[in-house]
């Protein structure tokens, strides 16, 4: 069967390879864009597009002025709700909540988009996204909502490659608002899933919180050989 999927995508799979394989560890150096455009024959502009979709994944890492890196192993921060309920039987859904532009933002302080979604499947929720991004780097916003995968949307639509993401995973008490969307009982605890994006520059690209209806999210432990650069992993229960 052809691979219809795009070469960025094909090569981003080669490059995960090389880590799975042990050629490439936590901490180390990892190709440059040349050396991928050579080893793999590829243009510039593919490898860099590789290199940074793996950086808003969290298997790499740039470091300003030294180069690109594998990460250390560490806690996910994404998984495909659709695929996961597809995988689980069930027929995932996605209400757009809320979507405006703020301006001047007192965190930002400048405009922001702020987007609100609600995750479902087989009509039950499960999951509310909150997205923030700035309104700078993607003018067009409003026409093109970006969905679950922010990091693609910025790579493949805005042309905006990311630096680096901060993740911190809490546990805390729902908020009345956000009980009443995910329809649990007030005062029930929640993992939430906050990621924080940055350009090369150091400048904040996007912020995302995912807050998961209690019960929902697990996490497991998976070995380097089946989870490069990820000693956590979460997967998500629908019982």
């Amino acid at each position: 069967m052809i691979n219809k999927s795009p070469i960025y995508q094909q090569l981003n799979q080669y490059l995960k390879n090389l880590i799975l394989s042990g050629e490439y560890r936590g901490g180390e150096k990892f190709l440059t864009e040349r050396a991928i455009c050579e080893r793999f024959s590829v243009s510039r502009a593919t490898a860099n597009k590789a290199l940074s979709s793996l950086v808003s994944e969290g298997v790499l890492e740039f470091k300003k002025g030294i180069g690109t890196f594998v990460r250390n192993r560490r806690i996910s921060h994404f998984v495909d709700f659709d695929k996961s309920a597809e995988e689980a039987g069930m027929i995932p859904g996605d209400e757009l909540i809320t979507m405006e532009r703020i301006t001047g933002d007192p965190d930002w302080s400048e405009d922001i988009y702020h987007v609100e979604r609600l995750k479902t499947a087989d009509g039950k929720p499960y999951l509310i996204i909150i997205q923030q991004i700035s309104a700078g780097l993607c003018k067009n916003f409003m026409d093109h909502t970006p969905g679950e995968d922010i990091g693609n949307y910025f790579i493949e639509t805005c042309g905006i490659n990311p630096g680096r993401s901060e993740t911190v995973v809490k546990s805390r008490i729902l908020e009345d608002r956000e009980s009443q969307l995910l329809e649990t009982p007030p005062g029930g605890a929640s993992f939430t899933i906050e990621t924080d994006t940055f350009l090369k520059n150091e400048k904040p690209a996007w912020k995302e919180l995912r807050i998961f209806k209690p019960g929902c999210l697990e996490f497991l432990y998976l070995p380097e050989s089946e989870n490069p650069g990820k000693a956590v992993s979460y997967r998500l229960s629908f019982s």
